[in-house]
This record gives C-alpha cells, sequence and structure tokens, in this order.
C-alpha cells in the first residue's frame, strides 16, 4: 500500500485514521502505525542529519535541542502527559530543518524527514490542540521548500511496516546521495 503524506494526512484528519486511546497505534485503511516506533525512526532520522551536515552549520544547535526537546516529549506523552508536546516538539524539529538551503547534499533526506514528521503528526490528528507557538511554527513550515516536496512509500511486502518502509525509503537515498552514514 502505497499512500501519499497529503493522503494519509487527509484520511487520518477524515477519521480513517484513529489514534487508539493510550497512543500506542492508529489504525490507518488495513495498516497500523506504531506511533512511538515512529517517533523513534522520524528521531534516527534526525540525528542521521546532524552526522551528515557541516559541524559549524548555524542550524545544527537548534536542531539538537529540538531533538532533545522530542525525546522528552516522547517520554512524557508515553507516561500519561499531553500528545500535543510531541507535536509541538515535532513542529519545532521541522522549524529548525526549514531553514536548511535546498542546495544542501542531504536536502533529499530533509523532504523525506519532512514528510515522515507530517505523517506522525497525522497519525496523531493534526487537529489535535496546537500553542499559539506550533502554530506560528505551522505558517513558516507550509512556506518551506521542503513542505510536501516528497511523498512516503506505505508498506509493502518487503517492507511491512510504516517505519520499515520510511527506513528504506532514507536508506535508499543515503546511499544514491554518497552519504552511508546517514543511514538508519
Amino acid at each position: 500500500m502505497q499512500v501519499s503524506r497529503r493522503e494519509f494526512g487527509k484520511l487520518a484528519l477524515a477519521g480513517a485514521g484513529t489514534l487508539a486511546i493510550g497512543g500506542a497505534t492508529a489504525p490507518l485503511e488495513g495498516c497500523t502505525i506504531n506511533i512511538t516506533a515512529a517517533i523513534n525512526t522520524v528521531l534516527n532520522s534526525a540525528l542521521a542529519i546532524l552526522k551528515v551536515a557541516e559541524p559549524n552549520a548555524t542550524w545544527t544547535a537548534a536542531l539538537a535541542s529540538a531533538i532533545a526537546a522530542l525525546q522528552q516529549a516522547e517520554t512524557s506523552w508515553q507516561n500519561g502527559g499531553a500528545a500535543t508536546l510531541v507535536i509541538d516538539a515535532l513542529n519545532t524539529i521541522e522549524a529548525v530543518l526549514a531553514v536548511i538551503p535546498v542546495t544542501a547534499v542531504y536536502s533529499p533526506l530533509i523532504a523525506i524527514l519532512f514528510a515522515g514528521i507530517e505523517a506522525v503528526m497525522a497519525a496523531f490528528g493534526l487537529a489535535a490542540q496546537l500553542s499559539a507557538e506550533a502554530m506560528r511554527k505551522r505558517t513558516v513550515i507550509a512556506k518551506s521548500p521542503y513542505y510536501r516536496m516528497v511523498p512516503l512509500h506505505g508498506p509493502s511486502f518487503a517492507h511491512p511496516t510504516w517505519q520499515g518502509a520510511y527506513r528504506a525509503q532514507w536508506n535508499t537515498e543515503a546511499v544514491a546521495l554518497n552519504l552511508p552514514q546517514a543511514k538508519i
């Protein structure tokens, strides 16, 4: 099953993707997305970007900080905290990524990461209550050249989970870019 990010978001917001109580999984037209695993896959992608980024890039400290905030938000959510903290942290990561030039050698990976973050937020339900700060970030994110740049490949026989399909797409691109250290 191949679902574009846009279709995924529409389905999730229309009610076809519903978050199970407790936040463990979200079914989507025959697919089940383990949200915790999806968040961790996205986290690993963001960490991989730091591995291949120029060490003195102005945005690397902000990305590292946003990753740490997402890790904390995920822990809080798993212990019964609000899912909006995870959404806010994902928005922060996207806002940081939005400033990375599309001329960077790893920019195709940024586009995949953007798509992955959007998919995770859709699984949570982007219509969740967002803070004013998150809404401001969404405005910046929507103007980013990475926003909706690439569709994600859906689960398949070879990669039956969302995170497996995402990881395969990411790793294929990392190898094509000659950035094997970015593989997740």
